[in-house]
Formats: C-alpha cells, structure tokens, sequence
C-alpha cells in the first residue's frame, strides 16, 4: 500500500492504473510505531530509487502523509478522520488495516454497512476522497484444496468478515504469495 500510494503521489502508474495526475495520500494506520513507518518508508524510497533531495522526494512531501491513529474507532474514528481530511485535503483515504476503526464485528453485515455506508460514504460524497482499505484475510483454512475452484471474482471476498466489505468497494485487489 505504502509503494501504491508513493507511485500515484508521483504520477506513476502502478498495476496498469494510471492516475490522470499525481494523487495527495493521507494514509491511517494504526498499527506500526513511528520506527516501523521509517523502516517501510526508507525501504520503499530505497527500492523505487527514490533519495532525498531528488525531485520525487520534494513531490512526496507535498502529497504523501502518513498519520498514527491507535485508539479511536467507529464513529468517533470518522469524525477524527473527516478533520485529517479537512486539513490534508488528500485525494485517496488509506486505512491501514480497517479492523483497527471499524470498532464492532466486522463479520456482521449491519456493521460493516452501518460504518461504511452511513459513516465513509458521507465523507467520501462530502470531500470527493477514496477509500482504500487494507484489510486482513481469516486464518488459513486447513483443507488446502478449500480454494482450488475459485475463479479472481471470488477472490475479491477473500478478507475477513461480512460479504458486505466487497459488496460496498467499487474494487477489490487481492495481492498474494506464489511460489515464485
């Protein structure tokens, strides 16, 4: 995600998506300290070749901002978000991951609908953002033939939770290992 929104701030195009113009990230994250965020960030500059001082890195400033955000959830999550938006006027909302705001079980449809259609959405019509989600898949199942039929749409309900998280995306993309 970190290298997705590096790309899109600069104008790149990134898995065949071209922005029509370098994108403003404000990405949330709760998970990872202020030492981790500097490692991921470092790593990412070092392997798009990116340095301080280049061009890239001056554009960065201006339309890449990463903010802390361990505690609140639900709905007074989205009102700490709203004003992060206010200030930063980002284009794209990252949520890094949404079981850390959503605040209720995220495998009940009422939930996820109630937090994403009646909290973000609002949000998004308000201030034209997008919301980019990351979001955790369950636990391996342990039939290891348990997805061997899938086809790419199916996939896209891969995440953890109630269906209703892919039914309200107007995408999903599911990055995982292969063998390779």
């Amino acid at each position: 995600s970190l290298q997705l929104a590096i790309n899109f701030a600069l104008g790149r195009t990134v898995f065949g998506i071209r922005p029509e113009r370098p994108l403003k990230s404000l990405i949330v994250q709760a998970e990872n300290d202020r030492g981790d965020v500097s490692e991921m960030v470092q790593g990412s500059l070092k392997g798009l070749n990116i340095n301080v001082g280049d061009d890239a890195f001056t554009a960065l400033k201006k339309h890449l901002v990463i903010v802390t955000e361990p505690v609140t959830t639900g709905e007074e999550f989205t009102e700490a978000v709203r004003h992060l938006i206010g200030a930063h006027k980002p284009d794209l909302v990252w949520l890094d991951p949404l079981l850390s705001f959503i605040g209720d079980d995220i495998s009940k449809q009422d939930v996820c609908s109630y937090f994403l259609r009646n909290l973000l959405n609002p949000i998004a019509h308000e201030t034209g953002v997008v919301w980019m989600m990351m979001h955790h898949t369950p636990k391996p199942s342990t039939d290891p033939k348990s997805k061997s039929g899938w086809n790419s749409t199916d996939h896209s309900y891969a995440g953890t939770g109630s269906s209703e998280l892919t039914n309200w995306a107007r995408a999903v993309c599911v990055l995982q290992a292969t063998k390779d």
